[in-house]
């Protein structure tokens, strides 16, 4: 396909550049400078003049960023999957998308929807016995493969000491 765009563009402008000599030779034209005629200097310019480079990421479709939607902040309705719309909800006090407004064709989830605000913890990474860790001000060690995979609650896997030199240390739980 790149192929096919590449060749269609260059007889594009091959064509172009064709036409317009032809035109500007059927019509008379000049370009000059100074009474100096410059049409033959101008014809050369827009053949040596460079064609589009197209390369293999102008062909490629770019990543689709998906939004999260919190769990107390989307819409009710259930699709025809049974799974839950995935959606935003319109407006705080309706519990509906859009689309969901006008009817939930395949119902609503059963659970109730609870405000639940979720805690932000604040983690910094420390090197413990040689390997940086996540850890908070609680002296928990959490799960290094959670906090990169944005996990909503990632698993402690451990506790954390400070010895009297100012080392960290990991206790095994």
């Amino acid at each position: 396909m790149e192929k096919n765009i590449r060749l269609k563009v260059n007889e594009h402008m091959e064509e172009m550049i064709t036409s317009m000599q032809t035109w500007i030779e059927k019509n008379n034209a000049q370009i000059s400078v100074n009474d100096v005629n410059k049409t033959n200097e101008f014809i050369q310019f827009m053949r040596d003049f460079p064609n589009i480079e197209l390369h293999k990421e102008d062909f490629q479709k770019r990543k689709r960023l998906k939004n999260n939607v919190p769990d107390f902040n989307r819409c009710i309705a259930l699709k025809c999957n049974g799974d839950r719309c995935s959606r935003r909800q319109k407006t705080s006090g309706v519990m509906f998308c859009g689309t969901h407004m006008k009817g939930a064709h395949y119902g609503t989830t059963d659970q109730v929807q609870s405000n639940k605000q979720t805690e932000t913890i604040q983690l910094w990474l420390q090197d413990i016995n040689g390997i940086s860790r996540y850890i908070d001000k609680n002296n928990n060690i959490y799960c290094m493969e959670d906090i990169l995979n944005s996990v909503e609650t990632p698993r402690i896997i451990g506790q954390y000491g400070i010895r009297e030199n100012n080392t960290y240390f990991m206790i095994q739980t």
